[in-house]
């Protein structure tokens, strides 16, 4: 990807967001970038990002309107040139009040609300998904009647319950059969839940920038195959060529008229010899990081794009991406000797650590001292 020749200023506007400090250091791969950030606390652990120029606060217990306004006036006061939010509220806040923030600065591409709301809500992404005829799992929503459990008399077991919106394996749980799934239910009190058919297979996730449509960059991953994170984020991963992925994406996308960053949780359905879409999260990824060694700086194509350049993706390269526990344990079996073949990584999350310190030890000291400010 080429560069621009000007530097210019991103504004992130949910620096308390954890995505936000990847992204931050995925933009400071390119030298022409200034960074920076607002939020709705004091302390959150991008502001000491050494790669953060400014960092800016605000209340958020003071209404919407007030919230726009204040944006507006930021955007006008440190001229800015794009504004990037990075997780989901921000994504879909920027996207409903685009029409007072493009006066003032470039937007990335962003999603239309009603396509963000269809995409985000799991049960009514599967109804979406059955609608036009793109393979998913047999999915039902949670009702507390009798013609629910007959339903679930249908079903073939196991089966997962998952909130109807949400990400990170939050709330997911397994069942074997009807008896236990009921009781899982009941114990459950609030409502908002669907339950889908387990696939016995793999886990495999695309990552995405598309505008209107059009895809204009993505990689693809899965799971080492000695991960053992559960239903949890994949810290340790392969990137792969998988067509077929690839594929099914691109009709999705399409079909959507999707505009703006996703991450396709997806699985292969072995029974089925299948590829079948899971969930979209709509927001960057915790994997931002391994997807920028792998070839593709996400963030920084979102700024091109934002700004009407030409967005060029060479596509990523088939490797291996470890979080810094994974890397350390691999290197020490190296070092004294215990290596083996399987175990090896390209790149790891140890470089980032190393490169940009001060947001890990914030991490480790903050609480200590937030806890000092506030009795002074």
């Amino acid at each position: 990807m080429s560069s621009t020749s000007h530097t210019f200023t991103v504004l992130i506007p949910d620096g308390e967001s954890p995505f936000a400090l990847p992204v931050i250091q995925c933009l400071a791969k390119e030298p022409n970038i200034q960074i920076q950030i607002l939020a709705n606390c004091s302390w959150p652990r991008a502001r000491f990002s050494k790669y953060v120029s400014k960092y800016h606060n605000y209340n958020d217990t003071e209404g919407n309107e007030k919230r726009v306004k204040f944006l507006e006036e930021l955007l006008q006061r440190e001229e800015i040139d794009v504004l990037m939010p990075v997780d989901e509220p921000t994504v879909r806040w920027v996207s409903a009040h685009r029409s007072h923030f493009e006066k003032y600065t470039a937007l990335p591409p962003l999603p239309e609300t009603e396509t963000f709301d269809k995409a985000v809500n799991k049960w009514k992404l599967a109804e979406w998904a059955l609608k036009e005829q793109l393979p998913c799992p047999v999915t039902l929503l949670y009702e507390n009647n009798s013609s629910f459990e007959a339903k679930v008399s249908e079903l073939q077991f196991p089966v997962l319950i998952k909130p109807i919106q949400g990400s990170g394996g939050v709330g997911i749980a397994f069942f074997e059969n009807k008896t236990r799934l009921m009781q899982g239910l009941r114990d459950r009190k609030e409502d908002g839940y669907i339950i889908q058919a387990y696939l016995k297979g793999y886990d495999i996730d695309c990552s995405v920038l598309a505008q209107e449509g059009v895809i204009l960059g993505y990689t693809i991953q899965k799971k080492c195959s000695d991960s053992k994170e559960g239903f949890a984020p994949a810290g340790n991963i392969d990137f792969v060529q998988q067509p077929e992925v690839f594929e099914l994406v691109s009709k999705a996308v399409k079909k959507l008229n999707w505009s703006g960053i996703v991450h396709f949780d997806l699985r292969y359905d072995e029974e089925c010899d299948e590829i079948k879409i899971i969930e979209m999260n709509c927001r960057f990824w915790a994997s931002i990081l391994a997807s920028l060694r792998a070839g593709v700086n996400f963030p920084y194509i979102a700024c091109r794009a934002a700004l009407g350049y030409a967005v060029s993706c060479d596509g990523f390269v088939e490797s291996r991406f470890v979080n810094s526990s994974a890397a350390l344990k691999i290197l020490l079996k190296k070092w004294t000797g215990r290596s083996q073949v399987d175990h090896f990584f390209d790149a790891s999350s140890l470089e980032f650590i190393r490169a940009d310190f001060m947001p890990v030890l914030f991490d480790k000291f903050g609480g200590f001292f937030k806890a000092k400010k506030t009795t002074n």
